[in-house]
């Protein structure tokens, strides 16, 4: 129990001061004045409600959470699924079929080899090189006994001068004559364009 004197009322509650000097939030009643003097009991204290924290609000945690959630599997998604856009693809075909595609600053993309005997990691190893750099691996990767056809078709956007010639040049460096075809899938499957090793 404190012995209080009123010092200022509120509309709510009314300000207070002990005999010990401290101040205190009492709940107003009716007919409380300035300078009164009364007991008050722990229950007659004043104490504001307060809304919780924005924190700890279970809404808000539950907004958080969901926000993370999309989060990492938008990181995910992003870290799993290629960034390179293929622009073109190059089959070369001997022992063994292999399928190259490349993005459009002419690095590989991806390698598609239909032979089981030969190591995923070699295939990861192309990936990012120019095909310029990777095209000896590729080769050897087909015709490892040194066959002497390889069968090659090309397909490319056919307004891209520029990417065509390159592929023309770097087929031409190490294979021995040239023919593209047009990026009709069709015309690809039945080719039979043969270079020499």
């Amino acid at each position: 129990m404190y012995k209080v004197i009123v010092m200022e009322t509120k509309s709510k509650y009314c300000l207070g001061i002990t005999d010990d000097g401290s101040v205190v939030k009492v709940k107003k009643k009716k007919g409380l004045a300035i300078g009164d003097k009364i007991y008050v009991l722990e229950e007659d204290l004043y104490e504001k409600k307060t809304k919780p924290l924005l924190f700890f609000n279970s809404t808000y945690k539950l907004n958080a959470l969901a926000l993370v959630l999309v989060m990492i599997i938008g990181i995910s998604g992003w870290l799993y699924f290629p960034r390179h856009k293929v622009y073109a693809t190059i089959s070369l075909d001997s022992q063994g079929k292999i399928q190259v595609e490349l993005d459009k600053n002419k690095k590989i993309v991806s390698v598609h080899l239909n032979n089981n005997d030969i190591s995923p990691k070699e295939l990861e190893d192309l990936q990012g090189k120019e095909l310029n750099d990777a095209i000896r691996k590729l080769v050897a990767l087909i015709a490892p006994e040194n066959h002497t056809k390889i069968s090659a078709a090309i397909a490319l956007p056919k307004e891209d001068e520029n990417y065509r010639s390159y592929i023309e040049a770097v087929l031409h460096s190490y294979l021995a004559g040239s023919y593209i075809l047009d990026e009709d899938d069709s015309e690809i499957d039945s080719a039979e364009i043969y270079y020499n090793i």
